[in-house]
């Protein structure tokens, strides 16, 4: 497996605690009026097959041969999405980018990296700010001596496990 660029590795970062991982099985077709796209979830459990023709035209759809009309030679371009990835068409461009374009030119549209450093933290450096660096003491300890607030963590559905996360 190649090593990831620091851009990509930074937006892939960044945007970790923007969404939670979801498990499908999803296919998503999107569109913004400027192209069509689909995204597949990260099991792969919905297939995308895909055509491209001749007469560029895009047919994307979870079983192969829905369109039974349409002729082998016309066809230029046969794939299938492969789990977690993306898919482009861009209608100006008469462009189809893969996953790896589109995620490319999204690390590279902000600075992600800067980002992070000015404003993220480590684990570490969060318990040294609240004074527990090094320390193991379990956050559930803190909160049990309150009978209050644990009262009201568990009224919200926070369990010990979510608190020791």
């Amino acid at each position: 497996a190649s090593e990831l660029a620091p851009q990509m590795k930074d937006y892939f970062k960044f945007n970790a605690a923007m969404m939670e991982p979801w498990d499908g099985p999803a296919l998503v077709c999107f569109t913004d009026g400027t192209g069509v796209g689909a995204s597949l979830d990260r099991n792969g459990l919905r297939p995308c097959r895909y055509y491209v023709t001749k007469d560029k035209k895009i047919i994307l759809s979870s079983e192969c041969g829905v369109l039974p009309e349409i002729e082998a030679e016309d066809i230029v371009k046969k794939g299938r999405l492969s789990p977690g990835r993306m898919l482009w068409a861009d209608f100006a461009a008469g462009t189809l980018q893969g996953d790896s374009e589109i995620k490319e030119s999204l690390a590279a549209s902000q600075p992600f990296g800067e980002w992070l450093s000015e404003t993220g933290a480590s684990m570490e450096e969060l318990l040294a700010r609240s004074g527990q660096a090094g320390a193991r003491e379990s956050p559930v300890a803190r909160y049990e001596a309150s009978d209050a607030r644990i009262a009201s963590l568990r009224t919200f559905g926070y369990t010990h496990e979510a608190l020791e996360l």
